[in-house]
């Protein structure tokens, strides 16, 4: 029997659409599809918490995480065997007008019901900048992993883009003894989401923990066949650098969209209840839908 409501994206977003359809009533078959092999777990603590153990882990510190420790808690309407998991499969392209989605491996997944849109946003990359290894951005967990296991004690690291993400990877950097240094092409950072002074207070806090913080400055080369060497600077300087991270945003992610004939303006494109047309909803960061309580 196909299912009544897929879900695409094993995201916080998708967890919780499946447990908001059982709480309002739907006892119909879902199907979670993932591309990722992973369980939904908590992005936020992976710059943060998971970012900060140890790699021999004896003394992660406090508030360091194991993966076990993001994992999102299971539905709480209890064990629900109509509630399957496609862990480790990508979509590939949605049939709007036969309800169908179409999965990686020449899987097609069938739906009665209707189908939600919850696979988030990737981080931007810099393919020109990027080495065999070595550079990293940071978004899923294996991100994270592969980031963690370069960032060993007295590794030099140089982030690019003084964001949320790059803040706080810089942050849990120093705290595993890696010297750091931010390049951020704007005069001040997080300015756009928490004002100058705000943004100015942290500036001083990363450098108060020793944190080398470049403002004004872009980074031309990455120098290095293999594994970044070195990085070049906008104004001249040349950093000596072990591990690269670019935290310089995010994309939706729609390319699977394509040819849906839904919307798709730096997302997908909502009404106030985040339709994206008849039995195709979006939610979470892929959506972009109308606030009734905003002119624009």
């Amino acid at each position: 029997m196909k299912p009544g409501l897929v879900i695409v994206g094993a995201s916080l977003a998708g967890l919780r659409s499946a447990e908001a359809a059982r709480m309002h009533g739907f006892h119909g078959s879902i199907t979670v599809v993932g591309e990722e092999p992973d369980w939904p777990y908590e992005r936020p603590e992976l710059s943060k918490g998971f970012l900060s153990r140890h790699l021999d882990g004896p003394h992660p510190g406090p508030g360091a995480l194991d993966p076990a420790d993001l994992e999102l808690r299971r539905a709480t309407f209890g064990p629900d065997d109509q509630i399957e998991w496609l862990l480790g499969h990508r979509a590939e392209k949605l049939d709007v007008e036969n309800h169908e989605v179409v999965l990686d491996r020449g899987k097609s997944l069938p739906f009665s019901m209707a189908v939600v849109v919850a696979t988030g946003a990737s981080a931007r990359r810099m393919p020109a900048f990027e080495k065999q290894t070595g550079t990293h951005v940071l978004r899923s967990l294996a991100d994270a992993r592969s980031l963690r296991s370069d960032l060993v004690p007295g590794a030099r690291l140089v982030v690019v883009g003084a964001g949320f993400i790059g803040c706080e990877v810089a942050a849990s950097a120093v705290r595993r003894g890696v010297e750091v240094t931010i390049v951020e092409p704007l005069a001040q950072p997080l300015v756009r989401g928490l004002g100058p002074e705000l943004g100015g207070h942290i500036v001083e806090l990363h450098r108060r923990h020793g944190v080398t913080v470049k403002l004004g400055t872009s980074i031309v080369e990455v120098v290095g066949d293999v594994r970044p060497e070195e990085v070049v600077c906008s104004d001249g300087e040349r950093i000596p650098v072990d591990v690269v991270v670019f935290g310089v945003g995010a994309e939706p992610n729609t390319a699977w969209l394509s040819g849906s004939g839904l919307t798709l303006e730096n997302g997908v494109v909502c009404d106030e209840y985040c339709r994206a047309a008849p039995d195709v909803t979006a939610v979470g960061d892929v959506s972009r839908f109308f606030h009734a309580g905003t002119t624009h």
